[in-house]
């Protein structure tokens, strides 16, 4: 892996009998800042059977990255949808004992050339009582 420090103009000289050969290239590192990113469930922490629940994405703005990136949602490791903006959200419909402990990611990814991001995940606590 190529660090930041590895920067600079590589040389290779070959030399067999009386003739030599020499070639050399430059090499110049990015540094692909990685986004902060965190999944908010509103208050309470304990949801109910029957409730909407809508969870939030946050990105952390990153040096030099103002524009929006790829915000994805999964569940089990289904795409439930994606979006290129700076923040989202997922809305939950009627939970049921079922979202109990399932598990729900945020994964941001700023360019997807240079597959650099950051997920977060909530683990759901369902209460079995109906509103």
């Amino acid at each position: 892996y190529l660090m930041e420090g590895d920067e600079g103009i590589y040389m290779c000289n070959v030399m067999i009998l009386a003739a030599s050969v020499s070639e050399s290239v430059e090499i110049n590192t990015l540094i692909v800042p990685t986004p902060g990113v965190s999944v908010r469930v509103p208050a309470p922490n304990t949801q109910i059977v029957g409730q909407t629940l809508t969870l939030e994405c946050s990105v952390t703005t990153v040096m030099g990255v103002t524009s929006p990136v790829n915000i994805t949602w999964r569940s089990d490791g289904i795409v439930l949808r994606t979006v290129i903006d700076h923040s989202d959200s997922y809305t939950i419909e009627q939970l049921s004992t079922a979202d109990e402990d399932k598990v729900y990611e945020c994964v941001v990814v700023i360019n997807a050339s240079l597959p650099t991001g950051a997920i977060s995940s909530v683990t759901l606590d369902v209460n079995g009582k109906h509103m």
